[in-house]
């Protein structure tokens, strides 16, 4: 899901919502027929303007909203009038904003200065009004904290005022700023303190609230959640405002959410019902947009011809909005498309305009996307200089992200734990509030029916049991949620010892390392210096394996390995990872033998199945003595292909078999030549395996070497099975 998009979509639903409430088209005939009687330099004149100019408005028609808007500020500045002219500029200021004109906005709300005038609770309100507008100028521009200053002051006005549903609309607007920041504790803070200003039935206000805590849930993969909230968004606007902007927005959310938990149907299903609200209305935005979830549903189901139609009408879609900020999204996914339908023309075009505009617009995420798919298509070209050069600017950039994204996921679990919290205590307060009314009903209804007093009494009983049971099921959930957490904590502590231990000893290699070189210098000595520079290399080389592995590892805690199935050749992948170790292979004289007789497919992540091949080739090559053999082959049975790493070396005893796979404190051993492990490699191993749908298991006998045999599921390219497992 692309959430810049999203992101902007409600911010602008909002502002299209808070301010509804009047009649339609009869109500505007009415006003343009009552303003050919008027005289324009009346008073009444200019309300009758802002009031057409307010409709149009929420008919999404900007063009006849500023028209009206200007001509009722010309005439309040004429006469004076303040009120009138704050409410004109902010009308103004909300017509650009639909047409994504947020310079124009801001030119035209940067015109409203408070001034004496103010001290009226109507020019109050209009003014508090316009803060607000400033604020969701400023988020867009991507001034945030002038966003939420807007907005706190907006929010000063209307506590003065005791304007409940305005007050509950700027937390969900400071909501809205803060998961654009990726601060999601303080967007569900806001969202529910939103809650504390609304009564029972909060109609439309409340519907927008439950659509942002159902993005927001989105973003935090709380899918559950995030389908709970949207369809009380559905509801809200189907049978409170039947606003299509928000019926539209309800159906995408849900219909991104069945995406990502895997109904295909559910999914197609809202999607397209929201793009059919969109026709009926003309919402080129909102059409775009329902588009543009479709083209990435299809993506994650590699459809890439359904993708390629979708991402062209939601690309042509906001090129006519003039939203680049959110064409180029539908531009990436579109020249991904082109590529994996093998038109290289088409698809380079088009990334490399979108990695323009992307820097141009400061999009770092997109540029990343821009700068992966350049370096593969260059690849595919053979043009390896400029994809190398390309891939280059990547990993710049990734690390970047990176580093604002690990930032991000600690404050997602602390949001996820304080949002339990937060929704108990809501759902408890909401309970009470019932019980208390059921009560005082059921005290006057005794005096009158004793039938009635009755049934009331099993209404609360049933509502009791009904709280009993639901809290007791919260606590079963935050007790599951504390042993996770202590399961971290203890995770954790094993991987600081492991640095303790393991990353001290090649750091302390090089202690001193510069006054041994110029003494050796100085003597002369350079069968000393050359034992020196082999040291120093292998204290380099497991400093780098052993931070390699660490950095795999912390992601694979986090969730954070990425996994990009394909079907490719075994055998070469091997012969490319055999390449790496070839130094090592001549200086303990090992053997390394290939043996696979036909051509094998596998269906996995590339990169996780050479990171498994390295390690275990490594840990093979670490425990096999001199003039040892190390044996790399397969075969296929059941739907798998199994991978065999077979060695002659020292093999491991018995009672570390069962936890080799498992991470502790006494978990270094050294190899045949004194090589320095940490056992952080077959833990990598086994999650990157499992992450391929595979499984890991090994076999060893003290003296007579060890076989790690790993699985995994065999591409449809394969024609006849392969059998090229021998005994070394």
């Amino acid at each position: 899901m692309s959430y810049p998009i999203k992101l902007l979509l409600l911010i602008v639903l909002s502002i299209t919502l808070q301010h509804s409430g009047f009649g339609q088209s009869q109500r505007i005939d009415s006003i343009k027929s009552t303003l050919h009687r008027e005289t324009p330099a009346d008073s009444t004149h200019i309300d009758l303007l802002l009031e057409l100019a307010e409709r149009y408005h929420q008919k999404r028609m900007p063009d006849s909203t500023l028209s009206y808007a200007r001509w009722a500020l010309s005439l309040a500045e004429k006469q004076g009038k303040y009120h009138q002219h704050i409410k004109a500029l902010r009308l103004m200021g909300a017509a650009h904003i639909i047409k994504n004109d947020f310079i124009a906005a801001q030119a035209s709300l940067e015109k409203i200065v408070p001034s004496k005038a103010t001290s009226d609770k109507l020019t109050q309100a209009e003014l508090a009004n316009a803060l607000n507008y400033k604020g969701i100028v400023a988020g867009y521009l991507g001034d945030f904290q002038t966003s939420i200053s807007y907005y706190n002051q907006s929010l000063i006005i209307h506590k003065a005022l005791k304007d409940s549903i305005s007050i509950a609309g700027r937390f969900i607007n400071l909501g809205n700023v803060y998961m654009r920041q990726g601060d999601y504790p303080a967007a569900i803070r806001s969202f529910f303190e939103s809650f504390n200003y609304l009564s029972e039935d909060g109609g439309e206000t409340q519907a927008i609230l439950n659509l942002n805590l159902g993005e927001c849930y989105e973003l935090l993969e709380d899918y559950r959640k995030a389908r709970q909230h949207a369809l009380k968004a559905l509801d809200g606007f189907e049978n409170s405002t039947q606003s299509p902007v928000g019926i539209s927005e309800s159906h995408y959310t849900l219909g991104n959410v069945y995406s990502q938990i895997g109904n295909r149907d559910s999914c197609i299903f809202h999607i397209k019902k929201g793009i059919s609200v969109a026709l009926k209305t003309n919402d080129a935005d909102r059409v775009a947009e329902g588009h543009h979830y479709l083209a990435l549903h299809y993506k994650r189901n590699e459809e890439w011809n359904k993708v390629a139609e979708n991402a062209s009408i939601a690309y042509e879609y906001f090129r006519k909005v003039k939203s680049p900020r959110r064409y180029t999204a539908a531009q990436l996914v579109l020249s991904e498309a082109y590529l994996n339908l093998h038109d290289i023309k088409k698809s380079v075009s088009l990334a490399e305009k979108g990695l323009s505009l992307s820097r141009e617009l400061e999009l770092k995420d997109t540029e990343k996307d821009f700068l992966l798919l350049l370096s593969r298509l260059y690849a595919s070209q053979k043009d390896f200089s400029k994809a190398y050069q390309l891939s280059l600017e990547y990993s710049a950039v990734k690390d970047s992200v990176l580093n604002q994204e690990k930032t991000r996921q600690i404050a997602n679990i602390e949001a996820l734990y304080e949002n339990e919290k937060k929704e108990q205590q809501l759902a408890l307060a909401v309970a009470r509030q019932k019980a208390a009314q059921s009560s005082l009903e059921e005290r006057k209804t005794r005096e009158l029916f004793l039938i009635a007093g009755l049934m009331m009494t099993m209404v609360v009983l049933a509502l009791g049991i009904f709280l009993y049971v639901t809290l007791r099921q919260n606590k079963k959930v935050v007790e599951d949620q504390n042993t996770r957490l202590q399961n971290l904590i203890r995770t954790k502590d094993r991987f600081f010892s492991i640095i303790g231990h393991d990353l001290r000893g090649p750091i302390t290699s090089f202690a001193g390392i510069n006054n041994l070189i110029k003494w050796y210098i100085e003597k002369k000595d350079e069968k000393k210096l050359r034992a020196l520079g082999e040291n120093i290399s292998k204290s380099a080389e497991q400093l780098d394996t052993l931070l390699n592995n660490l950095l795999n590892w912390a992601m694979a805690q986090t969730g954070g390995l990425p996994y990009h199935p394909e079907s490719f050749q075994l055998e070469p992948a091997i012969h490319e990872i055999e390449g790496l170790f070839t130094n090592q292979l001549k200086v303990k004289n090992i053997a390394l033998t290939v043996k696979i007789t036909e051509p094998t497919c596998v269906l996995a992540d590339r990169n996780a199945l050479l990171l498994v091949l390295r390690n275990l080739i490594s840990n093979a090559l670490k425990f096999t003595p001199m003039n040892g053999a190390i044996l790399i082959g397969c075969q296929t049975e059941n739907e798998q292909v199994l991978i065999q790493v077979r060695d002659s070396g020292v093999g491991i005893p018995k009672e570390k078999l069962e936890t080799l796979f498992e991470l502790n404190e006494s978990k270094s051993t050294f190899g045949t030549a004194n090589e320095k492990g940490t056992g952080l490699g077959l833990i990598l191993c086994k999650e990157y395996v499992s992450l391929n749908k595979g499984t890991i298991s090994v076999d060893s006998t003290p003296g007579h070497g060890t076989v790690f045999t790993f699985t995994l599921p065999i591409s449809s390219m394969n024609e006849e099975p392969i059998s090229s497992i021998h005994q070394p």
